[in-house]
Order: C-alpha cells, then structure tokens, then sequence
C-alpha cells in the first residue's frame, strides 16, 4: 500500500480504497458482489488493520444484489467475528439497503463477538458517524 494524499484503489467486485489523509477505508460493493468477494474483502481489510488498526472503515453493501444463502450468511457471520479483533481500535459503519436480503449476517457476527459496529440506511450519516459529527 502506498502512503499519500491518493487514495489507494483497488478494484474487483467491490471497490477498496485507502486514504491515509483521512484515515479511512472505504469498502463498496457492486450489484455483482458474491460471497467469495466478501471473504476476499474481509481478508483485505485485515491485512490493511493489522498494520493499521486505528483506520475508520465504511464498508458500504446497499447496492449489493448477490443473493447469499442462509448458511452462507451465517458462515461469514462467523468469520466477520472471528476477525473482530481487527475492527477493535476504529469505527466501523456498515451502510445496507433499507431491504435487507442478508439478514443473518451481521445478528450472526454480533451473537459470536463481532460488535464494534453501527449500521446505517445512509452513506451521508455514516461517514457523519464516522468523522464524529454525530453519535
């Protein structure tokens, strides 16, 4: 990863950008997002907060339209909370469609530990949250 005002982008079936100006990673998935790419994701931005743990993140999944089982969404409930400690100095908000197809995901990954988290309906209060301009 480089280190300058640039972000760093890095582009699949998702977006991952780093910006070390503003302290913050921002994760955004397309339409096309499958449950590998998530896993993917998830790996990538480990590897960025293992070096860096205090970085805010925004991972944003409301225009994601893959469809992921009930066992696959609890699956990655699972790996999402065994990668808490990761997530454990920053803020992390998770911005989803106001219709969630994943329901289990998330109540999954806080049932195993995952909880430094908020979810959001919008990208706008999010980055809000995340900058410290609301609580």
């Amino acid at each position: 990863m480089q280190k300058s005002s640039r972000p760093y982008i890095e582009q699949m079936a998702f977006t991952l950008t780093k910006d070390d100006d503003n302290n913050l990673i921002t994760a955004t998935y397309e339409a096309n997002t499958s449950y590998q790419d998530r896993i993917d994701l998830l790996h990538m931005l480990a590897r960025i907060l293992d070096s860096q743990p205090k970085m805010n993140v925004l991972i944003n999944t409301a225009e994601a339209r893959t469809n992921m089982s009930d066992a696959e969404q609890l699956e990655y409930g699972k790996l999402l909370a065994e990668n808490a400690h990761y997530f454990q100095y920053n803020r992390t908000a998770i911005v989803k469609n106001s219709i969630n197809p994943h329901p289990y995901i998330l109540a999954e990954a806080y049932s195993n530990g995952f909880r430094n988290f908020v979810e959001f309906d919008n990208a706008n209060e999010a980055m809000a949250w995340l900058n410290g301009e609301i609580i």
